[in-house]
């Protein structure tokens, strides 16, 4: 479970990064890309052949990825390629899955929830680094925020974002299982 764990926080860590560079629409048509690389990532790992209609279905979403990606008047290289990375390591998190589900019979939830707590404790020295222990940060402690933010407000939105993402990772491992 720790690899899933960190091609978790990692898909995430470069999701982020990328988004530093370009828009959030150009973000999610490159990882409109997926199912090209999860097809790929199956053939490879898992000898999984699919169809001539599986195969042809995936034309259009690259002639689509490729209009865009030369017609995005925000385009960054290094973004793209952020995305990008992150974007096969999230097949490859789905493609590990999968391989879990069938070797190991772990239900949907342990494995969301065995993830979940990983990569949230292979984040904390990440948070400590950039939030809470920069220059920085402690340099700026006493100087009140441009819009104050309440600590009971901030932790509502850290609760909220992690129930969101655990809803969204149990129904797409509900999905894989079907």
């Amino acid at each position: 479970v720790l690899p899933l764990a960190i091609f978790h926080f990692l898909s995430h860590v470069l999701s982020y990064a990328g988004l530093v560079t370009v828009p959030v629409s150009f973000m999610h048509t490159v990882k409109s890309t997926s199912p090209i690389f999860t097809v790929l990532m199956s053939r490879l790992f898992l000898g999984e052949k699919n169809s001539w209609r599986v195969l042809q279905s995936l034309v259009p979403i690259m002639l689509g990825v490729t209009l865009c990606s030369f017609t995005e008047a925000a385009f960054d290289i290094r973004g793209f390629w952020l995305t990008l990375t992150a974007t096969l390591i999230f097949t490859s998190q789905n493609i590990y899955s999968k391989q879990l589900f069938s070797k190991h019979h772990f239900d949907s939830t342990q494995l969301s929830l065995y993830t979940a707590t990983i990569a949230f404790v292979i984040n904390i020295p990440m948070m400590l680094i950039f939030e809470g222990s920069s220059p920085e940060a402690l340099e700026n402690f006493d100087k009140p925020a441009a819009e104050p933010v309440s600590t009971l407000y901030l932790i509502g939105l850290f609760l909220m974002t992690g129930f969101c993402h655990a809803m969204q990772n149990i129904l797409a491992f509900k999905t894989l299982s079907y």
